[in-house]
């Protein structure tokens, strides 16, 4: 996060902004009295506005920024970010979901797999990723036949990568639930298996990042602002779990609770890929907000599948159309779209 600004720094941008219309305003009125003291021709005059005028839009746009640094200024200053107790006391309430849409069309395998994960490993109690996959579902390019064929492959890729991570943690999860329900107090030992599940965390992550390429930004991004990031996170709650061990603190089950709990958040995430062209009923305009539309349209609803003749000559491999609602469980894996709360769309 930003630094707070200080008292110095937002009188500079207030005076910055100031300086510069007054500015303007000085040349304009300069060029006006020129003017009418000393009048052009016909020529000189063409020249003379149209030479104000780029200095005018040179203004309005260096204008535009200084107005847009105060504004961003003004609301770091004015930012409180929600405590933690708070947002886990929020999520103890209700537990909502949401669903991330990641369009795709003839997309490199890493760069895919760059956004999974990072989506992957944001915290949230119900998280769905849906890789929309908008390639032809029938390419006779070789090229095109193995990035279709990998962009299919990687959602599956990405949660058998963090299956064991999550494993782990829902089982410290299940463990220490059975022993706050028995009614047991919370321990030293406790606090300390927990310190362990964040080590754990960490180290899973440190080593994931150890072993990522790093060719240009977008990979460093990935290294460093999103693993390196999560990583030193986790270590700084290991880190203070250890420190209160070491101080006999007392935290509550609750507090053990949530933290056990965000641990399964940051590695649980359900990945499945959908393709709007495989499927007759469904929009094939070449545009990605065509592809969005197709599923989000889909969104909240169950569907079954319909072969039909017509779909079938034409060479739709999932048979034809979509129909629906229904009440039937729908055979297609791609097509278990379910009711969210929201979506981010990337």
């Amino acid at each position: 996060m930003h630094a707070v600004p200080t008292r110095r720094a937002m009188s500079g941008a207030r005076f910055a902004l100031f300086l510069t219309v007054a500015a303007w305003v000085a040349y304009f009125v300069e060029q006006v009295r020129r003017y009418l003291d000393h009048p052009f021709g016909a020529r000189g005059t063409i020249e003379a506005v149209v030479y104000l005028l780029l200095v005018t839009l040179l203004t309005a746009s260096a204008t535009a920024y200084l107005l847009a640094r105060l504004g961003y200024l003004q609301r770091v200053r004015d930012h409180r970010r929600a405590p933690r107790a708070l947002i886990d006391a929020a999520f103890d309430e209700s537990n909502p979901t949401l669903t991330v849409i990641v369009p795709s069309y003839r997309e490199q395998p890493h760069v895919i797999r760059q956004t999974l994960l990072t989506a992957a490993l944001q915290e949230f109690p119900s998280l769905r990723l849906v890789l929309l996959i908008d390639d032809p579902p029938n390419p006779q390019d070789p090229e095109a036949v193995r990035l279709l064929e990998q962009a299919r492959a990687l959602p599956e890729q990405i949660a058998a990568l963090l299956e064991p991570p999550r494993r782990q943690f829902e089982v410290a999860l299940d463990a220490f639930e059975s022993t706050a329900a028995a009614g047991s107090p919370i321990t030293a030992a406790d606090i300390q298996r927990c310190a362990s599940a964040y080590d754990d965390a960490a180290k899973w992550l440190r080593d994931l990042s150890s072993g990522e390429e790093v060719v240009d930004h977008v990979d460093a991004f990935l290294v460093h602002e999103v693993l390196n990031r999560l990583v030193a996170d986790l270590a700084g709650v290991a880190r203070a779990l250890g420190k209160a061990v070491a101080a006999d603190a007392e935290i509550s089950a609750a507090r053990i609770r949530r933290l056990y709990r965000r641990l399964v958040w940051i590695f649980r995430a359900d990945l499945t890929s959908f393709e709007r062209k495989r499927y007759a009923s469904l929009s094939h305009e070449p545009n990605k907000a065509m592809n969005l539309n197709s599923y989000i349209g889909l969104m909240g609803g169950r569907y079954r599948l319909r072969n039909t003749p017509r779909a079938l000559k034409r060479g739709y491999p999932a048979g034809g159309f979509i129909v629906g609602p229904s009440g039937v469980l729908h055979s297609n894996p791609e097509l278990q779209a379910r009711t969210v709360a929201g979506a981010i769309v990337f």
